[in-house]
């Protein structure tokens, strides 16, 4: 009996005399068989699997049995993003638990003094608070295979902008530029244009609205 890392493994018995044998794989009282001495197995479970293999040789019906476990990569979830900069849950499946981290953060810079995990690293269902609006880029390990995943938290920081005063001289043109803040966010003047600029040549009244998934 053993246990793999992964979803797909090949079987392949190193003694069968030359003459082959037939495969039955029982996952969990779902049968199936399979005429070739080698087996490449496949699992498109979302969890753990545990099979029964037995191999019986084509001449004298002699056959063998094993238990495989086949062990697949965690999965992470939780929610897209965070409006208000309030904490977010996610929650780790894996086959014996993990380990979370703090891989890096988008931009480079957000002070981290206020981000913390409320529950211990290994728990599975974890709570992650950020003090600064950013991407936070978490990793989960698997303790037995070392399989890690990753998952991004956006915590969405309320949106402003900021346009100078200035003066435009007759039959002249100027790029009225709108300040971007270091996080994304969409814009939309009355021309029609999403971008953080747009030329003037003419008068007129110019609005700007700048927002982003929450605000």
């Amino acid at each position: 009996d053993t246990s793999f890392c992964g979803s797909q493994f090949l079987f392949d018995p190193l003694d069968l005399n030359g003459y082959g044998g037939n495969w039955t794989v029982d996952a969990g009282g779902f049968i199936r068989e399979y005429s070739s001495s080698s087996l490449q197995l496949f699992s498109g479970n979302t969890q753990t699997t545990i099979y029964t293999l037995t191999l019986t040789d084509s001449i004298c019906g002699f056959n063998d049995s094993r238990r495989v476990e086949m062990i697949i990569l965690p999965t992470l979830t939780g929610p897209e993003y965070s409006c208000f900069m309030t904490a977010l849950d996610v929650q780790a499946v894996s086959h014996s638990g993990g380990v979370w981290d703090l891989v890096r953060t988008e931009p480079a810079n957000l002070n981290l003094d206020s981000f913390r995990f409320e529950y211990p690293l290994t728990n599975s269902y974890q709570t992650v608070v950020a003090g600064e609006a950013g991407k936070y880029i978490l990793s989960f390990t698997d303790e037995t295979c070392g399989f890690t995943e990753q998952i991004t938290l956006n915590f969405l920081p309320y949106v402003w902008t900021e346009i100078a005063d200035t003066s435009i001289c007759v039959n002249s043109s100027y790029e009225v530029v709108a300040w971007q803040p270091p996080y994304a966010v969409d814009y939309l003047w009355n021309t029609g244009s999403r971008e953080p600029s747009i030329w003037i040549g003419a008068p007129g009244v110019y609005t700007l609205t700048v927002f982003n998934l929450c605000h």
